[in-house]
């Protein structure tokens, strides 16, 4: 998951980490990711969008891998059952939802493959 989706939505998500962080913080975040968060900041809309279409191609592969071993509509990789895999997932869901914002993590993630990704981070709202 990272590999495939984290790493095309970085540009989308790195400048809204940086605003979410105190100004003690962001000026550490900021010294490690500077030259991400430049770039960031001066992607083109043509460059958001196929980072969006390259994240979206990703997860339709992710969900390709659940829907040939669990029924479509099940919560985890495992159906009933939350493995590793399920945990390392919501965790990234949480903070690209937290650092891209509700509307564009509504939009482009939580809505896609009829909803799974949303299901899968709404599982984990009671440990939140």
């Amino acid at each position: 998951f990272r590999e495939y989706v984290m790493t095309h939505l970085r540009p989308l998500s790195i400048v809204g980490a940086a605003a979410l962080q105190t100004d003690r913080t962001r000026a550490a975040f900021l010294v490690r990711h500077r030259e991400s968060h430049e770039k960031a900041q001066k992607l083109e809309w043509s460059g958001k969008e196929k980072a969006w279409e390259t994240a979206k191609s990703a997860l339709d592969l992710m969900n390709s891998f659940m829907v040939e071993n669990v029924s479509s509509q099940a919560p985890y990789f495992a159906g009933e059952n939350i493995t590793f895999t399920d945990l390392s997932i919501a965790s990234n869901l949480i903070y690209l939802k937290l650092s891209l914002g509700d509307e564009d993590f509504d939009k482009h993630i939580r809505a896609h493959n009829g909803g799974r990704w949303g299901r899968l981070l709404d599982s984990f709202a009671k440990y939140m």
